[in-house]
């Protein structure tokens, strides 16, 4: 879990270093070699002033102006390095496959229709989910058999998004006994500023964000990481972009008369007859 908190620095700090140290390697012997090939030349100059090749102007340079020569080799390889790394690489973030098991006793799963439910099953592919780091300490998280991110909307009400918005960032945080609490980074109480939650009931069945307690084992889940992955960074796409709408959603407070776009995705948890009638 750690690992998804810091992946996109430690892999790009790794892979920077590396060919910084290659690139450096390979200019410093070049300039040595350049060099000591001047200093030498200029030495055998003076010993043999009547020559016409060794007194050409190229090895009548001082060992002085030979060092800053190859000093400028070393640092115009080094920008060409850092220039072919920032042009060619794309940005890769190391993440994990995973399994969410909640405290309530079932895991985490999307089934083929986009709703989100709890299961008991350990082995279903269903529940599989990546674990994407986005931000520090903040994630995306993303069925692998479905290829939908888990979104939470400005009601609390989750659905699933094909598109990566913010609605889809959820903080990652530690609470007791190695179990993750995951809140939506855009949406919390208006007045006590309390976190909204992801979460599942006694039943195994998603609740409102605006429901869930971090106190309680409803929001509670233990990562079971299968592997260690490696995934492009989501492209941000806007919350409100023009795609189709999907019928039956409580409207999001992010909107004003218009229900919120749900990206392509389908709605996740059904609102409460209960909730609805109050």
């Amino acid at each position: 879990m750690r690992l998804s908190l810091f992946s996109l620095s430690r892999s790009l700090f790794y892979f920077l270093s590396l060919s910084l140290s290659l690139s450096l390697t390979l200019a410093l012997s070049l300039s040595l070699s350049l060099s000591l090939s001047l200093t030498l030349a200029h030495s055998l100059s003076h010993s043999h002033s009547h020559s016409s090749l060794l007194s050409s102007p190229l090895l009548s340079l001082s060992p002085l102006l030979s060092l800053s020569l190859s000093s400028l080799f070393l640092f115009s390889l080094t920008l060409f390095s850092l220039f072919s790394i920032s042009l060619f690489l794309d940005p890769q973030l190391k993440g994990i496959v995973t399994r969410l098991y909640c405290r309530q006793g079932y895991y985490l799963q999307m089934n083929p229709d986009g709703c989100l439910d709890g299961t008991k099953d350990d082995g279903t592919n269903s529940s599989l989910f990546n674990l994407i780091p986005v931000g520090l300490r903040v994630v995306a998280i993303q069925s692998v058999k479905m290829g939908l991110y888990i979104a939470m909307n400005g009601e609390g009400h989750l659905y699933s998004s094909e598109l990566f918005t913010a609605e889809c960032k959820f903080k990652e945080s530690v609470f007791e006994n190695y179990y993750v609490i995951y809140s939506s980074m855009l949406y919390r109480q208006n007045e006590s500023g309390r976190a909204w939650f992801l979460g599942l009931n006694k039943e195994g069945q998603p609740m409102k964000g605006n429901r869930v307690k971090k106190t309680k084992p409803a929001a509670h889940f233990l990562p079971k990481p299968i592997e260690v992955a490696m995934y492009k960074e989501p492209s941000l796409h806007d919350v409100r972009e023009t795609l189709p709408k999907v019928a039956g959603v409580p409207p999001s407070k992010s909107t004003t008369s218009e229900p919120v776009a749900m990206n392509g995705g389908k709605p996740i948890n059904k609102p409460d007859p209960k909730e609805t009638a109050t």
